[in-house]
């Protein structure tokens, strides 16, 4: 084609130029795909075909001239032949979607899949409430009628667990259940966690031996213990706190001051679902007119048959009788069978764990790591306690001790996470594997 004029090569007649309505075959043709084309179609046809579009236009003009149709019959069979030819290379083009990428709620993702040149990656699926997320990927238009695979399709993204409702069970308990997590408190008793139970098995005490009834689940007390000796304030460690559930599912007890301390307890207890932890706020309160000093201290007993280790910050200490620990590749390890009758053990941590492991289960408490210089008077950041009978261990921490001013309140947060130890991963003492285990679950 030159110009405005053709000429078939078969004509020998001199060319001549193109009739108008010849001419309005391209916009006729147009006008039928923009009536009978879908949008995607359309978009695929223009973006893949190009120059070939015109080519395709000048074959069917010369056709309609060497059958010397009239103008108008031309007309018609040149944009009818068009827009099927049209729709003939646009359904040729090149499309095809990225597999969805899936993981489950073991966190394992499969590979994405493969689709058609020039198509676009998939999003990212959304979690979905079983924890499985999927993503797709989008069609692409392959290049002038040509179909070959697409782009990648991206994998989905982390599952995310679902809080079994409702909080507020009735009796006197709310729950944060979740996943293999079952954690129970009772604002009645001190707000304390009376139940924690991860794949069906219990993980602390929850009842008292027959001297003592009342040590028994994880509580809160201020420290130092010289600022109140024994029994612990009951306003703090075992009276009613009142509880409420907000919108997000969390749970705040408040507690009643102390009038010897000044202090009050605020707990608030918010359940990680991306984490499958429990994240714990206390809030130390000065009720009083006048500063106050204390420290955050957190109890927990569990049964008194495991191994409690943490990374090393400093050689244990504490009074007679001490519980024996053997320092192994940084860490501590007190195993409180070894040391008969009762005993505790001070000692300074670092990298903010402390970790107690028996049978195949595994407890670890995240906090902010303090130097021992923060540690209030006659105290450590972490502290083990096993009682006379060895009917149960106490897992302790401690935070930085500070000043209160009045009417104002300072924050802790403690974050816990229960896990099964994995096949062939022993619980013994300086086991690195189990050190990384714990390491790999806080990251």
């Amino acid at each position: 084609m030159t110009g405005l004029f053709r000429r078939d090569h078969r004509d020998r007649r001199p060319p001549r130029p193109l009739l108008l309505a010849e001419l309005w075959t391209v916009p006729t043709a147009l006008w039928a795909a923009e009536l009978l084309w879908p949008h995607s179609l359309r978009r695929c046809f223009l973006a893949s075909c190009g120059t070939g579009f015109w080519l395709q236009i000048s074959k069917f003009s010369v056709y309609a001239r060497s059958m010397s149709l009239p103008s108008l019959p031309g007309l018609l069979v040149g944009s009818g032949a068009l827009t099927l030819a049209a729709l003939v290379l646009a359904c040729s083009a090149g499309s095809g979607g990225g597999g969805a990428g899936s993981q489950s709620a073991a966190g394992s993702s499969s590979s994405a899949g493969k689709a058609g040149l020039g198509g676009t990656t998939g999003v990212g699926g959304n979690p979905n409430a079983n924890g499985a997320a999927s993503g797709g990927g989008l069609s692409g238009g392959g290049s002038a009628g040509a179909a070959s695979g697409g782009a990648n399709g991206s994998g989905g993204t982390g599952g995310m667990l679902t809080l079994t409702q409702p909080v507020d069970r009735g009796g006197g308990k709310v729950v944060l259940e979740f996943g293999s997590t079952y954690f129970e408190v009772t604002p009645g008793h001190g707000a304390r966690v009376t139940s924690w139970r991860y794949a069906g098995q219990e993980l602390l005490m929850t009842s008292g031996p027959a001297d003592n009834a009342d040590m028994y689940g994880s509580t809160f007390w201020p420290s130092p213990q010289a600022l109140w000796t024994w029994p612990p304030p009951p306003e703090i460690d075992n009276g009613a706190y009142t509880s409420s559930v907000d919108a997000s599912h969390v749970i705040t007890a408040v507690g009643n001051a102390n009038a010897k301390l000044g202090l009050s307890v605020t707990k608030k207890f918010t359940a990680n679902l991306q984490k499958e932890a429990v994240e714990i706020e206390y809030l130390m309160t000065n009720n009083g007119s006048a500063p106050k000093q204390a420290a955050p201290w957190e109890i927990t007993r569990v049964p008194a048959t495991g191994i409690a280790f943490w990374p090393s910050g400093g050689a244990p200490s504490g009074p007679a009788p001490l519980l024996a620990t053997e320092a192994v590749a940084g860490h501590t390890w007190c195993t409180p069978s070894a040391t008969p009758g009762v005993a505790k053990v001070f000692a300074d941590g670092m990298g903010g764990w402390l970790a107690y492991v028996f049978g195949d289960n595994l407890l670890i408490k995240q906090f902010q790591d303090e130097p021992a210089s923060k540690a209030a008077a006659g105290e450590a950041e972490v502290e083990i306690y096993v009682n006379a009978a060895h009917t149960y261990v106490e897992v302790e921490q401690q935070g930085a001790f500070a000043s209160i001013p009045p009417g104002a309140s300072v924050p802790w947060k403690v974050t816990w996470y229960a896990r099964k130890l994995p096949a062939g991963l022993t619980a013994t003492v300086g086991n690195p594997d189990l050190v990384a285990f714990v390491t790999q679950t806080l990251q």
